[in-house]
């Protein structure tokens, strides 16, 4: 349906034109037109052809009782099921503009993380929701009839709470059978190094109730962004890989990350930084928002892929238990982007992963392309001990030319570096200034200087051998940041879509609020190709500032909760209820192979962690047109068949 307004006066002094268009497309004939007049009658049309002009004249017409086509069912409805899953994310506002008056967005405002698993053993999932600075984490422990009981839970050593939980995950530690909860602390709040960095692992006793284990870690007091979990070394055991994103009051310098290999023993959990042997590259990678573990060459050796901020994004080979860095030659490394999340599903059905990758759209002041990217600065320009990041753009002079000048307005640009008032005295003068004129090329030689050339959420797909294509999702994903990506069969016809959630309320106040995006479905249409859904048509509706994006398995149904960073959790259900059995995943399976019967096949993935500060339930479902699943463990040997 289509429908459209005649006003006889709109805006100031003005008046439209007495002719409403509607465009068709192929469509060379419609079944009906009514025009709807100001008293209500109206005048109907039938089986009118396309191309054409109608003159509808108001003698034509009648008071007509007609019988509406039938609105389309929505796939998705709000679940009752958020009764249970009360809970508005809580936060205290913290400026990070106030240390450093040029960051393009802050870097503390990024939480709640989700983690999906069953941790009381009963079989039933259940959801943990981490808690930022001065408040409590959450538990929703799932009962036997698909509700859920709240349970606030404190995990954190200040006396205030002061600690930040960044990312979240639930996998078993100790090998022991049942799932323990690791939490990376981050948020970015204090200096460089302080103790409340330090991520803490808590040991499940089977039943849900959780002690720290205070000997597992080494020293981690990094800014964390994420954690992950995977058997990387092949010894049966799963291993952890902890991102951190920037160098607290440093932008744009990274902060380390960390591999993580479980070398626990006779009941004694402990894990060791082996960053600098099995990858020094990995100490540093860049400022990373988001980690993947995957098996993008089917040797069955969980390899890394990383999306970073200011870079391509990051792959990393499995090579007998060491990572190589391969991005160089992977066909990624030409797109320098704001990456934001990643998540990964076998697209095209042709038995290896493919991958979407969120990163900040083209909604945004900041533009950019190969040939003119964007670029930060970092370096202590006044030698006060603190870094001062600078972002140029291109834009064009008064003759036409495009040159690169900062982004930063003078005032703002005057509180980070006080010299500048000297140098410019006047708006003019600062605005004609190009960088290289700002700057000499001895003064930009030793700063920290990254680049961005792509803005595109994107789809990639994998062509074998390490070589990847990346294309665009359509204009409707690049409307804000992505962050919330989930790979879901939201049509039921056996090929997986995608579900995105995303927005960034915490940008400059020059750019404003990214908040145009309200969530989206996008439909798999074969080729690479994804089709938008309205929100008519969707009902997948997450406004506000969200974050991670999961699917639950209950009693009765799949639950999709998008988390939105300082408001409530959106809880979705299909609004056709279809009965289908979720089928959990045992701790030694990693992968499934779909056998179609229509004789095509595809693989998921299933290790710990599966997009931006989210951990879905690891669960399948069998579709009915799928003849038999294999699920493979991490040596690619068939465990179960169903």
């Amino acid at each position: 349906m289509q429908r459209n307004y005649l006003l006889s006066g709109r805006g100031y002094l003005s008046k439209s034109e007495n002719t409403l268009h509607f465009g068709l497309g192929s469509i060379i004939k419609i079944d009906s037109f009514i025009v709807t007049w100001a008293d209500g009658q109206e005048t109907f049309f039938e089986q009118i052809a396309a191309n054409q002009v109608i003159d509808v004249a108001y003698q034509t017409a009648v008071k007509r009782n007609r019988k509406l086509m039938p609105a389309s069912q929505p796939l998705f409805r709000n679940s009752a099921a958020a009764v249970d899953l009360l809970h508005k994310d809580e936060e205290v506002d913290f400026a990070d503009f106030n240390f450093q008056r040029t960051l393009p967005h802050k870097f503390s405002q990024y939480g709640p993380s989700i983690a999906v698993a069953d941790v009381t053993g009963d079989g039933l999932e259940d959801i943990f929701l981490g808690g930022s600075g001065t408040f409590m984490a959450t538990w929703f422990i799932q009962q036997t009839n698909g509700t859920f009981v709240a349970q606030k839970v404190n995990y954190k050593s200040h006396p205030q709470l002061w600690q930040e939980d960044a990312g979240s995950l639930l996998f078993d530690a100790d090998s022991d059978g049942d799932n323990d909860l690791y939490i990376a602390r981050g948020g970015g709040q204090f200096i460089a190094g302080d103790s409340l960095y330090q991520d803490v692992l808590l040991l499940n006793d089977g039943k849900g109730n959780f002690n720290f284990a205070p000997n597992a870690l080494p020293k981690l007091l990094a800014n964390a962004s994420c954690v992950k979990a995977a058997d990387f070394d092949g010894d049966g055991d799963l291993d952890l890989f902890v991102g951190s994103r920037v160098l607290p009051f440093a932008f744009p310098y990274p902060d380390k990350s960390y591999l993580l290999r479980n070398d626990s023993n006779n009941g004694q959990v402990r894990f060791t930084d082996v960053t600098d042997t099995v990858c020094p590259e990995l100490q540093e990678p860049g400022m990373v928002s988001d980690a993947l573990w995957t098996d993008f060459n089917n040797d069955n050796l969980p390899d890394l892929l990383l999306a970073c901020e200011w870079m391509p994004l990051k792959i990393f080979e499995n090579q007998a238990g060491k990572l190589k860095e391969i991005t160089a030659t992977s066909g990624l490394e030409n797109y320098l982007g704001w990456w934001n999340s990643l998540a990964a599903a076998d697209f095209d059905q042709d038995g290896d992963m493919d991958y979407v990758a969120g990163n900040f759209g083209e909604n945004l002041y900041y533009q950019c392309t190969s040939e003119q990217p964007i670029r930060v600065y970092g370096k202590d320009w006044d030698k006060n001990g603190m870094i001062d990041p600078l972002i140029s753009c291109y834009w064009q002079d008064s003759l036409g030319k495009k040159s690169e000048y900062l982004y930063h307005p003078r005032e703002d640009l005057i509180k980070q570096l006080t010299v500048i008032r000297k140098k410019y005295n006047t708006h003019g003068q600062y605005g004609e200034a190009t960088v290289q004129e700002m700057f000499s090329k001895e003064d930009l030689a030793d700063a920290l200087t990254l680049s961005a050339n792509w803005m595109k959420t994107a789809v990639i797909e994998n062509l074998g051998k390490g070589k990847f294509v990346l294309r665009a999702l359509p204009k409707e994903a690049q409307l804000a940041p992505i962050y919330g990506i989930l790979p879901y069969d939201a049509d039921g016809n056996g090929t997986l879509d995608l579900l995105l959630v995303g927005n960034d309320f915490g940008m400059e106040v020059q750019q404003g609020r990214a908040d145009a995006f309200s969530g989206l479905v996008l439909l798999n249409e074969g080729g690479f190709s994804f089709k938008p859904l309205s929100l008519a048509k969707s009902h997948f509706a997450v406004l506000g500032d969200a974050r991670g994006l999961v699917n639950v398995a209950t009693a009765n149904q799949s639950l999709l909760i998008a988390v939105q960073n300082r408001d409530s959790l959106r809880v979705f259900e299909r609004s056709v209820k279809v009965v289908v059995s979720h089928i959990p995943l045992k701790n030694n399976e990693v992968k499934a192979r779909y056998f179609f019967r229509n004789g095509q096949q595809h693989i998921e993935e299933f290790y710990w962690g599966s997009g931006f500060l989210s951990q879905k339930g690891r669960h399948i479902v069998k579709p009915s047109e799928v003849e038999k699943i294999e699920l493979l463990d991490s040596k690619g040997n068939v465990q179960r068949t169903l």
